[in-house]
C-alpha cells in the first residue's frame, strides 16, 4: 500500500516511518492540499513531537498556520455575504469547504481554500449580484452561459477576495442531475435570515457531484476523502444516515454517481463508516464510465506545466512596467528569475 493511503487509513502508523515514505508521501499531499489536514490527522492518531520527524513538523505547522489564516477569512466573507445580502429575502446556501466550516466538519481541519463557494436560486441570480457588486465584489468575464452551472466569479475590490456564486450543482446537461430546488429548499435558514446550511445527505451529495464534475484530476482525490469523513462524521450521530443518503440520492438523480463514488472511495481508503452504504454500492450498478480509482492518486509533481510558468512570467513582467522604467524592467526581471547569476551576466 502506498505510504498516503497508509497514513488516512491508519494515521498512527506513521510513528514506524522512515525518512523514505516520508519522502515519498509529503509532495502527495502537497499536491492535493492535503498536507495540513494529515497534521489534523497525525494528531487525533495521538501522535507526539518525537513521533514525527523535525523537517515534517515544520512543513505540518506552516501549512496549518496557512490554513488557520484562510479559514478565518473564509469566515469573515460569510459575515460580509449575510450582510451583503441582508434583507432581500436571498436564501444564499454555503459549499463545500464554506459548508464544512460553519458545520465543524473534519473536512474542514486543516483545509485549505481558494475562494467562497455560494449557491442561490437561479431567479435570484441577478438580485444576488446587484447585492455583491454594491458590496464591493465585481465581477469578471462574460455572461452567464446557458447550461453553465456557475457564474464568472467575483473578486472583491479591497480585499481580493474570491466568491463563485451558483445557481446549479451540476451543469445542465451533464452526465449527473441534481434537482438544485430541492437543495435550497431542504436547506436549514440560520438566524441570520441569509444562510442556510444544506441537510447532510446533500452536503454529501453535492461533494460526489463536484467529484463526477472533476473525476480523473488531482481534485478527485480530496473529493473522495471528503467523502469519507463526512459519512463518517454523519454516521457518528444519525446510525441510519447511510439509508437517508441512498434514498436522498435516488430521488435527485445522483444513485448513479453516488454509487460510483462510494465504490472508488472504498478501494483507495477501505469501508466506510455507514455498512448499509458500501454493500448498495456494490449492489447499484454506477452506470458511469470511469477507470481505476488508483489512477486518482497524486504522484507529487507539483512543478507546474511549462505554459504555466511561461504564463506566471510574462505577468511578472507586465506588472513590473508600471513599477520600472523601460530599459530597467528587463534587468530586474532577470535578477528576480536567475539571482545571483544575473549579476554575473
Amino acid at each position: 500500500m502506498l505510504p498516503i493511503l497508509q497514513l488516512i487509513r491508519a494515521p498512527e502508523s506513521v510513528r514506524s516511518w522512515g525518512t523514505r515514505p516520508w519522502a515519498d508521501t509529503l509532495p502527495r499531499l502537497q499536491q492535493c492540499g492535503l498536507t495540513a489536514h494529515a497534521a489534523v490527522l497525525v494528531a487525533r492518531a495521538g501522535l507526539g513531537r518525537d513521533d514525527v520527524p523535525e523537517g515534517v513538523r515544520r512543513q505540518f505547522l506552516a501549512t496549518s498556520l496557512d490554513s488557520d489564516a484562510q479559514l478565518r477569512t473564509l469566515r469573515w466573507e460569510l459575515g460580509e455575504v449575510v450582510r451583503a445580502l441582508s434583507g432581500r429575502g436571498i436564501r444564499a446556501v454555503p459549499l463545500k469547504g464554506a459548508d464544512y466550516l460553519l458545520r465543524n466538519g473534519t473536512p474542514s481541519l486543516g483545509r485549505t481554500v481558494a475562494d467562497l463557494d455560494i449557491l442561490v436560486a437561479k431567479a435570484d441570480v441577478a438580485a444576488t449580484t446587484e447585492a455583491l457588486q454594491l458590496a464591493g465584489w465585481g465581477i469578471g468575464g462574460e455572461a452567464v452561459q446557458e447550461g453553465n452551472h456557475q457564474l464568472p466569479g467575483f473578486v472583491h475590490s479591497e480585499r481580493s477576495t474570491q466568491l463563485e456564486l451558483h445557481f446549479q450543482v451540476v451543469a445542465e446537461g451533464g452526465a449527473v442531475t441534481f434537482d438544485v430546488g430541492q437543495v435550497i429548499s431542504g436547506a436549514a435558514l440560520q438566524p441570520d435570515g441569509v444562510l442556510a446550511i444544506l441537510q447532510p445527505a446533500d452536503t454529501v451529495l453535492v461533494r460526489t457531484a463536484h467529484f463526477i464534475r472533476n473525476s480523473r484530476t488531482t481534485a478527485a482525490f480530496r473529493d473522495l476523502l471528503d467523502l469519507r469523513e463526512l459519512v463518517a462524521d454523519f454516521t457518528a450521530t444519525d446510525p441510519d444516515f447511510g439509508a437517508t443518503l441512498i434514498a436522498r440520492a435516488e430521488r435527485v438523480g445522483l444513485g448513479a454517481a453516488l454509487s460510483r463514488a462510494v465504490r472508488d472511495s472504498t478501494t483507495l481508503f477501505g469501508p466506510l463508516a455507514a455498512a448499509e452504504l458500501n454493500s448498495w454500492a456494490r449492489r447499484r450498478r454506477p452506470s458511469l464510465g470511469g477507470g481505476s480509482a488508483l489512477a486518482l492518486i497524486p504522484d507529487g509533481a507539483t512543478l507546474p506545466s511549462f505554459g504555466v510558468r511561461l504564463s506566471r512570467v510574462g505577468r511578472m513582467f507586465a506588472r513590473m512596467r508600471s513599477a520600472y522604467p523601460p530599459g530597467k524592467t528587463l534587468q530586474v526581471g532577470w535578477q528576480v528569475l536567475f539571482g545571483s547569476e544575473a549579476k554575473d551576466a
